[in-house]
């Protein structure tokens, strides 16, 4: 591992104005709707208060950004998670990471109290410390830092082997700015032990990871000048917060059966498997949580402009011929990206040493199909296994039949904890997508490459990434340049 320069990679964003009590209780207010839980049944999702796992910052009832925001900074612990609430995470578990952002108001603008991590994780600010990473101070001067989750099944192999991106590169997220509702962090300052929640970037529209390379990807060789690599990819899929009783049309934003967020979603699912005419079910003996896909993976138009630079800054090697030195070779660029319609890239050289992307993911992008989708069934041992908060709390029976007595009274007396443990029992079918020829789309790809600052994208919509691809920015080999 190593810290790459900041250098290598920057973005240029001004981000949304935080709500106005975002530094007291805003991310707070944002997850449970209110200033303080429901006494009963209340507090961090699943709840009467958070129905939904997260919220959106400025819209916490819409799933799609109504503002793209973006960051840029350095990578922390990447990996897959540990393990996440199936039922809203139909494309596997997140992979996710932690950003020190750069110590700009832009950025660091977009962290709640909930970020602090001295608590929640100190082993993390450690590494951070040993590879000379500055982890820049929230809201209450306690280093914070920007969690980034994005559903595994969604990210390509080379994103994610642990190889091509690494803790200590340079990384630029653009996305939907969430709070997270099922975990309430306990904060180290001012009031050691209060619990609030984290802002997220969940899930990234667009990724790009920056490290110093040797070699190139345009020649295949793993020897060769220094260059700046970038990689890109983007997100083909968004899971919404709704769910279907018809899992056939979970594509459909129009979806007459839609029945609202995960926990009036289940509380209705208790009732339909516990109704009967003359103790003979009238519908399904299970309960099915099937999430609904956006029909869009983004729903607007939002440019990303990306600031990539060599390594070094320009050489001064050269010989003296009189009147001063010989300029600095030119740049060596080459990248290759592909994009579906409505999308686009542009590679412009604005410095000796740098190269701007100016990335559109734009209105009518088209929308791929969905990968083959299977049903599972998930038993309470299976559940029980996974370590994730929300899942565990969903197997607390009296939080169950206490969420089914607040939100439907009528049934509440009927489904008690007796009958909500037997139905328990019987286990919870829920959708999953073979994401697998996704994952293995190969966004390293040199069959189409360009090698000038000049734009040049392949465009292919049996893609399903919106946009995909990588970039290299190096000097030219003065014998390169002679020739």
């Amino acid at each position: 591992m190593a810290k790459a320069p900041r250098r290598i990679l920057e973005i240029r964003q001004t981000n949304p104005t935080p709500p106005s009590d975002w530094s007291r209780t805003g991310a707070a207010t944002i997850a449970l709707g209110k200033d303080q839980p429901t006494p009963l049944v209340g507090g961090e999702f699943p709840s009467v208060d958070a129905r939904q796992e997260w919220k959106q910052v400025l819209a916490p009832e819409e799933d799609y950004e109504v503002d793209l925001v973006g960051a840029c900074g350095w990578v922390l612990g990447p990996g897959f998670s540990g393990g996440d609430l199936p039922f809203d995470h139909p494309f596997g578990v997140d992979w996710e990471f932690m950003l020190a952002v750069d110590d700009d108001p832009s950025y660091t603008s977009l962290l709640a109290r909930g970020n602090q991590v001295p608590e929640e994780d100190p082993n993390i600010v450690n590494r951070a410390r040993d590879l000379q990473i500055p982890v820049p101070a929230g809201i209450d001067g306690a280093p914070s830092l920007l969690g980034v989750e994005i559903d595994g099944g969604l990210v390509p192999r080379a994103f994610s082997d642990g190889v091509h991106v690494a803790e200590g590169d340079r990384m630029a997220v653009f996305g939907r700015w969430i709070v997270d509702c099922g975990h309430a962090v306990k904060v180290a300052v001012p009031n050691p032990g209060d619990a609030t929640y984290r802002s997220e970037i969940h899930p990234p529209l667009l990724m790009a990871s920056a490290k110093v390379a040797q070699g190139t990807i345009a020649t295949g060789s793993p020897v060769g000048p220094q260059v700046t690599r970038v990689l890109f990819t983007s997100r083909p899929y968004l899971v919404g917060q709704h769910f279907t009783t018809n899992p056939d049309n979970a594509y459909d934003d129009g979806d007459p059966a839609d029945d609202g967020p995960f926990v009036d979603h289940m509380v209705n699912e208790f009732e339909k498997v516990n109704s009967t005419i003359l103790g003979i079910p009238t519908g399904s003996t299970m309960v099915e949580a099937h999430p609904k896909i956006k029909s869009t993976p983004f729903h607007g138009a939002f440019p990303a402009r990306l600031i990539v630079r060599t390594p070094t800054p320009p050489p001064t090697h050269g010989k003296i011929l009189g009147t001063g030195v010989l300029p600095a070779p030119p740049l060596a660029v080459s990248y290759q990206f592909t994009v579906r319609s409505g999308c686009a890239v542009e590679v412009i050289q604005t410095e000796s040493d740098t190269v701007e992307v100016f990335i559109t993911f734009g209105h009518g992008t088209s929308s791929p199909p969905l990968p083959p989708r299977h049903d599972r069934t998930w038993t309470k041992d299976d559940l029980a296994a996974i370590d994730s908060e929300a899942t565990a709390a969903f197997l607390g029976v009296e939080l169950i039949s206490g969420l089914i007595q607040a939100v439907s009274p009528l049934h509440g007396s009927i489904v008690g904890a007796a009958v909500v443990e037997e139905i328990l029992g019987r286990g919870i079918k829920t959708s999953e997508y073979d994401t697998g020829p996704l994952r293995n789309v190969n966004i390293l790809d040199a069959s189409h490459v360009v090698a000038t600052a000049t734009n040049g994208v392949v465009t292919d919509d049996n893609q399903q990434y919106p946009i995909s691809g990588w970039l290299e920015l190096s000097w030219m080999s003065p014998q390169t340049h002679a020739t």
